[in-house]
């Protein structure tokens, strides 16, 4: 949407644009500070164009007995209780319990030997390494300076 104009304003305020067009309008405000700038002088205008408030009580009770009746309309999804899986709690000791159960059985110390067995047996040197190896063997063997100071 483009920057909003002063008779947009007023045609927002007064409740006279459409579902579509009031959505891009609230969307753009939102987004836009000198549009919002221009909504807000806007309001400030046709704030002597509203009507008065006679009884100020009896306006904010009524309204807080519609508000009161659209709540009890509206369910709400944060009142309901969990299932009993649904829980951290429940996750964290089902965790706790595998856990105690390995370390009983003795799965954990049959992991580590297995660990330390293969690092023992693989001290055998890496393709790399005697790769390296050899190839420094033959830059040795081709320097001259190496073999008697020549």
């Amino acid at each position: 949407m483009i920057h909003v104009t002063n008779e947009q304003c007023h045609h927002f305020i007064n409740d006279k644009l459409s579902v579509l067009l009031r959505q891009q309008f609230e969307d753009h405000i939102y987004t836009c500070d000198d549009c919002l700038t221009l909504y807000m002088c806007a309001t400030q205008n046709e704030e002597a164009y509203l009507p008065v408030i006679e009884n100020e009580a009896l306006f904010i009770e009524e309204t807080m007995k519609l508000i009161m009746i659209e709540k009890k309309e509206v369910p709400l999804s944060f009142g309901k209780k969990k299932k009993w899986y649904e829980n951290t709690i429940a996750y964290y000791s089902i965790a706790a319990g595998i856990t105690l159960m390995l370390m009983t059985t003795g799965i954990f110390d049959q992991l580590i030997n297995q660990i330390s067995n293969m690092t023992t047996t693989n001290n055998q040197s890496s393709i790399s390494e005697s790769l390296l190896n050899k190839t420094v063997n033959v830059i040795d063997a081709l320097d001259p300076n190496k073999e008697g100071g020549k």
